[in-house]
Parts: C-alpha cells; structure tokens; sequence
C-alpha cells in the first residue's frame, strides 16, 4: 500500500494504492495493475485464498472479453493478473489470453495465478518441467 507523506509525496510500502489523500493527477499519470477474475470455479481449498469470499461477478463469453480488453488503454497497464477461483478451470483460457495480446500487444506482463494443481508435474529435473509444459498446453 501506498502512503501519502504531508509534503504530498508518495512514499510506496506495497502495491495496492487507497485512493484518499491522493490527488487525481498523481492517479492518472500511473500505471496499473489490472487484475481480472476470469472464473468462480475452483475445486480447491487453499487456506490461503481470498478470491472465493471477494468474486461477486460472473463467467464471461469471448466476444465479451473482446470488447472489454479493446477498451483498455495499454499505456496505462503496467501489467495484467488473471485470476479466479482457478483460471485454468475456465476452458477458454487461452482465447482470453490471444484476446488480451491482440488487444495490448505483448509488451505488458500477463501473469495467471493458480495453485496449478491441475497441471504441475511432481517428477523431478527437467522430465517434471517438459510434462508440465505439456499438461499446460493441452489445457
């Protein structure tokens, strides 16, 4: 979280900024973190997880994810979160990702996060990191 000093400076702690005490230019000169919940569904219990107590949308369509990413302006993101419940759980994952890259280019980080049950290999060295790549790719 970001703090506001009394000169009206920035003295940055973490990543997540309250917007009182913050004037709107010093807001809209930023780049954002953007994160999206692309899915509720998750067949997890991590007792680390907040997203299932804060999700209060619904699964999108593609055509949906088209408009909405279109309308974003690249120069204002620093980086993209794409997140759930489970995001590999929503099966069209992928287009989603094409969507956001044909959309913002490639520039700008996309980062998925998951507890990658459904995909990480327990095999040791470099056999557990090519079956991983591969279960990755077949979702």
């Amino acid at each position: 979280m970001e703090k506001v000093t009394k000169s009206g400076q920035i003295a940055k702690s973490m990543e997540y900024t309250p917007f009182w005490g913050v004037s709107e230019d010093l807001i809209d000169k930023r780049k954002w973190e953007l994160v999206f919940f692309l899915s509720p569904v998750c067949d997890g219990i991590c007792a680390h997880c907040w997203s299932a107590e804060t999700y209060l949308g619904k699964t999108v369509t593609l055509p949906w994810h088209y408009n909405f990413w279109k309308s974003i302006n690249p120069s204002r993101v620093r980086e993209i979160r794409l997140t759930g419940g489970e995001p590999f759980l929503f099966r069209q994952i992928g287009g989603v990702v094409d969507i956001i890259r044909s959309s913002l280019g490639t520039e700008i980080p996309i980062r998925i996060l998951t507890s990658g049950r459904h995909f990480i290999s327990f095999k040791d060295g470099q056999e557990g990191v090519e079956e991983t790549i591969l279960n990755l790719q077949a979702r």
